[in-house]
C-alpha cells in the first residue's frame, strides 16, 4: 500500500502485526504516568488519543502501527473535531499519543508519535466506524 508521508516521499508500508502488542492486558509498562484529563465520555475504555498532551477522543482499536504510520478506529458517537481538523496533514501537530488503558481507565502503555498528522479517512464498509491513518516521523513506546 502506498502511503502519503508529508515528511518524505511516499513509501511502501508492510501492514505488520505490531498492533497485536496493543491488546488490553498485555502487562504493566513501567514508569508509564496515568493521565487524569478524559474526553468527555463515560464508560470503560480500551484506548484514549490525545493531541498534544490533551486527551481528545477515545478510539475503539489501533487496527495497524508500523514505524511511521498508525492507523486507528474510530468509534460511532462522540468523534473529535481537533482529529478531524488534521485530515490531509493541513496541521501537524507535535505530538500525538494513543494510550493503552486498563479496566480502570489507568495508563498501562503509551505511544508517543511526533510530530503527526492525519493522512486519510476511510469509512467501515456497512458499519460507522472509521479508519483515521496517522503519519509521523518517530515513535515512541512507554
Amino acid at each position: 500500500m502506498t502511503t502519503f508521508n508529508p515528511f518524505r516521499t511516499p513509501v511502501r508500508y508492510l501492514a505488520t502485526a505490531a498492533a497485536a502488542l496493543l491488546t488490553v492486558g498485555t502487562g504493566l509498562a513501567g514508569g508509564a504516568a496515568a493521565s487524569t484529563a478524559t474526553p468527555n465520555d463515560s464508560g470503560v475504555h480500551n484506548f484514549r488519543l490525545s493531541i498534544n498532551g490533551v486527551p481528545v477522543e477515545w478510539i475503539v482499536s489501533v487496527s495497524s502501527l508500523t514505524s511511521n504510520t498508525a492507523v486507528v478506529v474510530r468509534g460511532p458517537g462522540r468523534r473529535s473535531g481537533y482529529v478531524d481538523e488534521m485530515l490531509g496533514c493541513k496541521v501537524i501537530a507535535n505530538s500525538v499519543t494513543i494510550d493503552e488503558l486498563n479496566f480502570v481507565g489507568n495508563t498501562i502503555r503509551r505511544y508517543i508519535m511526533t510530530p503527526a498528522c492525519v493522512a486519510r479517512f476511510d469509512n467501515a464498509p456497512g458499519g460507522q466506524e472509521q479508519y483515521a491513518e496517522f503519519v509521523f516521523q518517530k515513535l515512541t513506546i512507554e
